[in-house]
């Protein structure tokens, strides 16, 4: 009833609605101290409290948390409606309030544009006067929402003054407001905040003013008609056509637009947003990495993404790729931010990526030293110094400065925790790759243009991808299982082979690494059992102080007793007693609970039966006594027939008789209501009493 007077009270439409259905909750407010104001005002938030506190404690959800802030929401139209008759409005209407028309309108449009639910005021204009044409201004089924409703509140319609006809043309009014919202034409990508594009589009303009003197120049390629359509354009992955129909601009005209702007943008912009191989830099970059990934010493991670193309013209099967379809490369690396600190596209699809690696600038600095990479610094556990490098897949060339897996099946603990380590630092590159994907939807299809404007168009996302992380994005917490122990200088010899360097990281990893998956290993290249993983860590120490012994000095009988060896085992049996112990007590506890559980339910079951036994005799007494309650009434009724005979008889012997008769039944009718009464009290007590014994076993339970 409440929320039917809710929707009564906001669905006033007219002045004789509530005479009319004789409801006075439908009835035109005419001032400010009407009492259902007061009611949305007090009443109607208390009840939404109290559906909300009853539906928290019975787990069941009444309302959705969205429709029960649209109605606290809603209930906000009290003061609307007050001010306007405080300003002497005659009277208010509340349908005039409600947004339902507007949001209806909107829905259709959305409809008519494809599900585009970032449609500006050009297209909105186009579609609305197709709407109207085609006569599809119609409310959902489910809507409460009336075609009237659906004109007249939003402006959109003209109205003949002699017949009423409705004309399908948007009116003055709607014409006015539609060209003051053109102004705000900017298609804003749900991938991008205001923050970003405000800074793209003006610090474009910026640079192109010094450039460009002419005025009217600058006011073409100004937000609303130039990098709001290439924007749409990489956010959405829409195509040149849509442009046309959305903008109103030409097919070439759109193509030049996105062609000229990205290269523009990239000029602009990349110095700015892409780092600076500098020491400091590297230095940054590899702190981040081991916080979030537990890698030092890491530059970055390098990988490549094929990004599908419509084969160029006169280039044939160079860029069909081993994925059976035609891409050019992106070659990139990326820092612990998710952004890229280097890129190369245009790699041939056919190569793979150690070919394109090497052909790349950054290779070329790489080998000649040029990158400004700090010195190397020591890692323990003998503190040997070793290069920073930037991690790779097996695709990629072994280097100084350049660290790939190791290969192969049989691979040992050291082996596999090595590789395990730089997997978790390799994935940040994957991952950009997948939120530059799915923020710039232009590479969820074939990039059908040339290839320079492919290029342009694949450089200037990756650029849009670090200024949003920079401006928008938010850096998520790693999973982090584990934290290294801190690198201590040390002068001691420098590892210069790019395999002595590997195997550096991979002795670094066994000796300080203590995350739950590195102890998923065993040295027979298998998985361990569950047992085998539940060891403390003191025995697993000790077992491969053990197997190093025996593995050194070449037998079980040639391995020296040791402090060291004794001291691990004593350590691990102490750790074993304990455990064994406190498993030993887990099991007694357990044990007991189980015979606590049998005791209760054993009294439970025997309480149960008795109780059973006790209601079932008393129902078959309850069941006598109403026998013969129904017997004393039928004697009853018997004997009054036989009073009446008497009385139209005139026999006064035979009235005197039947009056003793119906005495004695009347009395043991009431004698058997009585019994009945107690017995029923009787069985009630019982039942009573069986709940309360077994609430006591339950609690002490």
């Amino acid at each position: 009833m409440n929320i039917k007077k809710w929707f009564d009270i906001h669905d006033v439409g007219n002045r004789t609605l509530g005479v009319h259905s004789k409801n006075p909750n439908k009835e035109h407010f005419l001032s400010f101290t009407d009492e259902r104001l007061g009611w949305l005002e007090t009443e109607f938030p208390s009840y939404l409290e109290e559906i909300k506190r009853e539906s928290e404690q019975s787990n069941k959800d009444f309302l959705t948390t969205e429709t029960y802030k649209a109605l606290r929401l809603t209930t906000s139209t009290v003061a609307c409606i007050r001010y306007l008759l405080k300003r002497g409005f005659h009277y208010v209407l509340t349908r005039k309030l409600s947004s339902d028309p507007i949001e209806s309108l909107f829905s259709a449009v959305r409809q008519m544009n494809g599900g585009n639910d970032a449609s500006d005021a050009k297209a909105a204009t186009i579609s609305i006067g197709k709407i109207l044409r085609t006569g599809l201004l119609l409310p959902h089924k489910s809507s409460n929402v009336q075609v009237g409703n659906l004109s007249s509140n939003c402006m959109l319609v003209k109205r003949n003054k002699e017949s009423g006809a409705t004309v399908t043309t948007i009116s003055d009014e709607g014409m006015d407001i539609l060209k003051k919202l053109d102004t705000f034409n900017g298609y804003v990508p749900a991938s991008m905040c205001m923050a970003s594009l405000a800074y793209v589009a003006g610090y474009l303009i910026r640079v192109l003013e010094r450039e460009i003197p002419c005025i009217d120049c600058l006011r073409e390629l100004s937000v609303a008609s130039c990098s709001s359509p290439l924007l749409r354009y990489l956010a959405s992955g829409c195509s040149l056509t849509d442009l046309f129909f959305t903008y109103r601009i030409g097919v070439s005209t759109a193509s030049i637009i996105v062609q000229t702007t990205t290269e523009r943008i990239w000029q602009c912009l990349a110095k700015l947003h892409f780092p600076e191989a500098t020491q400091e830099n590297w230095l940054n970059i590899a702190a981040n990495f081991k916080r979030s990934a537990n890698f030092p010493l890491c530059l970055g991670a390098i990988d490549g993404k094929h990004v599908r193309i419509q084969n160029f013209p006169n280039e044939g099967s160079m860029n069909f790729n081993y994925k059976k379809y035609h891409s050019v490369v992106l070659l990139a690396v990326a820092d612990s931010d998710y952004k890229f600190s280097f890129v190369d596209v245009g790699g041939y699809g056919k190569d793979c990526d150690s070919n394109i690696l090497k052909q790349t600038e950054l290779w070329d600095l790489l080998t000649r030293k040029q990158l400004n990479i700090p010195n190397p610094a020591p890692l323990p556990p003998h503190n040997l110094k070793v290069p920073y490098v930037f991690v790779a897949d097996e695709a990629f060339p072994m280097q100084e400065n350049a660290m790939r897996p190791f290969g192969g099946h049989n691979l040992t603990v050291k082996q596999r925790i090595f590789n395990y380590r730089l997997s978790r630092a390799r994935r940040f590159v994957e991952c950009a790759f997948g939120i530059l994907t799915n923020k710039w939807r232009i590479f969820h299809k074939p990039l059908i243009m040339s290839r320079r404007k492919a290029m342009a168009v694949i450089k200037c996302c990756t650029l849009l991808h670090n200024i949003v992380r920079e401006m928008d994005g938010y850096r998520p917490d790693d999973l982090v299982t584990c934290t290294l122990d801190a690198v201590t200088s040390s002068t001691t010899t420098m590892m210069k082979t790019p395999r002595g360097i590997r195997t550096v990281f991979a002795n670094y990893f066994v000796t300080h690494g203590n995350a739950d998956v590195e102890r998923g290993f065993s040295t027979n290249k298998l998985f361990v059992t569950n047992a085998r993983a539940r060891l403390s860590e003191a025995t697993i120490i000790a077992i491969r102080h053990v197997k190093d012994a025996v593995k050194r000095y070449g037998g079980v009988c040639a391995v020296p007793i040791s402090g060291k060896l004794l001291n691990s085992v004593a350590k691990s049996h102490s750790v074993y007693a304990a455990a064994l112990d406190a498993e030993k007590k887990l099991e007694e506890e357990s044990k007991k609970r189980a015979h606590d559980d049998e005791k209760f339910e054993n009294e439970a079951k025997k309480l149960k039966t008795e109780t059973e036994e006790i209601i079932k005799a008393t129902n078959k007494k309850i069941k006598n006594i109403q026998d013969d309650i129904t017997a004393a009434q039928s004697c009853l009724n018997e004997r009054n027939e036989r009073l009446q005979s008497a009385i139209k008889k005139k026999s006064f012997h035979d009235m005197k008789i039947a009056s003793a008769m119906i005495d004695a039944a009347s009395k043991q009718l009431k004698q058997n209501s009585e019994l009945l009464n107690a017995e029923q009290v009787k069985s009630t007590k019982l039942q009573s009493n069986l709940n309360a014994k077994l609430f006591n076993l339950s609690s002490k339970k």
